[in-house]
């Protein structure tokens, strides 16, 4: 038998050594770990989001109502809109407000509906209509004491 040993050249590694288990023993636990930080992270946003979605702004005081007798038409915000078929009513309409002094928040046309097709007859004026929480709220009874008996 022939020795070859001498003749053929030795292998060569091109790979590094693997890690020994008790030199880094962080890696068997390094993935699992991120993953139930940021699952916990994810959770707990997830249940912050929904409460303060389900009570938004816990602690602010509600609405206060005044008496009519107290209530400026300074503190009153008026939408106008028209719903009839003249047009230019809500500037008219809201350029009175104003003089007054409401406030006019924005002035409009209402969308048609198939009542609000019909002309009214020459001289027939299109009753206002007041939209409120309530008729016994104050801003309510301000705004219809300057028309003449509105629905």
């Amino acid at each position: 038998m022939i020795d070859d040993s001498r003749t053929r050249p030795t292998p060569v590694r091109l790979s590094p050594p693997p890690l020994s288990r008790k030199r880094y023993p962080v890696h068997k636990w390094r993935t699992p770990l991120i993953l139930t930080v940021v699952t916990c992270i994810v959770v707990l946003g997830g249940w912050w989001g929904w409460r303060a979605f389900m009570h938004p702004e816990a602690n602010v005081p509600p609405c206060v109502s005044q008496s009519a007798s107290q209530l400026s038409t300074s503190q009153v915000q008026l939408r106008v809109i028209n719903a009839g078929t003249v047009r230019g009513r809500a500037n008219e309409v809201a350029g009175i407000m104003r003089a007054q002094g409401f406030v006019i928040a924005s002035t409009g046309n209402a969308s048609p509906s198939p009542s609000s097709q019909a002309t009214p007859a020459p001289g027939v004026t299109v009753p206002v209509t007041i939209v409120g929480t309530s008729t016994e709220d104050p801003e309510v009874q301000l705004v219809a004491g300057f028309f003449p008996g509105p629905p």
